[in-house]
């Protein structure tokens, strides 16, 4: 608890603030490395999220009437934890989760990697794990398959625990596509990826036939689904996801 009588500043500096009160500084890690908090630390509070995961692929190899979309990679989950300086230790072990890889023509998304904070005191760690992929969708001898949505991830040891968005579905009759027209021109858009704690995905391709799923837009977002173009033996790669994060402040 702290009682001042006041605070002033013109919004780059604070004065009156009592002794042993400074700024809030935040840092921001999106590589593997270790933290080591700067003397007189006395608490902070982290936020870690995983890795999205990938979109899978289109395997259309024959003609038919259907038009199915491969399912999107899931988002990576998010824990949000504070320490004191006991709970903290000298240092933290920080992991960061990659994204994962978009799945090929005929392959699957990849799962997006953990991402973990590791005090070297008596803290618990937290942890943000990664979305899992998106499957391919693919036809064979006229029987065709419908991808499945990445899961979002999940998260552990913070005190709040936040899950990852689903990605997109490749199921329904027309496999969970968006399609409008544009001067008589079918266009078809790949299904989006899971978001993450820090928001979703901005775009996602667009075309009049085979479209690729395009890398996932944002921290620990899912790649998006790529779609199989009915009638042209078309076939497309997903997109990948996006690494996670953690934010120390």
């Amino acid at each position: 608890t702290l009682t001042a009588t006041a605070f002033s500043g013109d919004g780059s500096a604070l004065t009156n603030v009592p002794a042993g009160v400074s700024n809030v500084n935040m840092v921001v890690f999106t590589s593997s490395g270790t933290y080591t908090p700067t003397s007189g630390t006395k608490f902070v509070t982290v936020y870690a999220t995983g890795g999205g995961g990938g979109g899978g692929g289109a395997d259309w190899n024959v003609s038919e009437t259907f038009v199915r979309n491969a399912g999107a990679g899931g988002g990576g989950g998010t824990a949000i934890r504070s320490y004191n300086a006991t709970e903290l230790g000298a240092n933290a072990s920080i992991t960061i989760g990659g994204g994962g890889g978009g799945g090929g023509i005929s392959s699957n998304g990849g799962s997006g990697g953990n991402t973990s904070f590791n005090p070297a005191g008596t803290g618990t760690t937290a942890t943000g794990n990664g979305g899992s992929g998106g499957t391919r969708c693919y036809n064979n001898s006229n029987q065709s398959a419908v991808g499945q949505q990445g899961i979002g991830g999940n998260a552990s040891g913070g005190e709040v625990n936040i899950n990852g968005q689903m990605g997109q579905s490749g199921g329904g009759t027309d496999g969970g596509r968006v399609v409008f027209q544009n001067n008589g021109d079918t266009r078809v858009q790949a299904n989006y990826g899971g978001g993450s704690f820090f928001g979703g995905n901005r775009n996602r391709q667009v075309n009049g036939g085979a479209t690729n799923g395009g890398t996932g837009q944002g921290i620990g977002v899912g790649g998006n689904g790529a779609h199989g173009r009915q009638s042209n033996y078309s076939t497309a790669t997903g997109g990948s996801g996006t690494s996670g994060i953690v934010l120390i402040m």
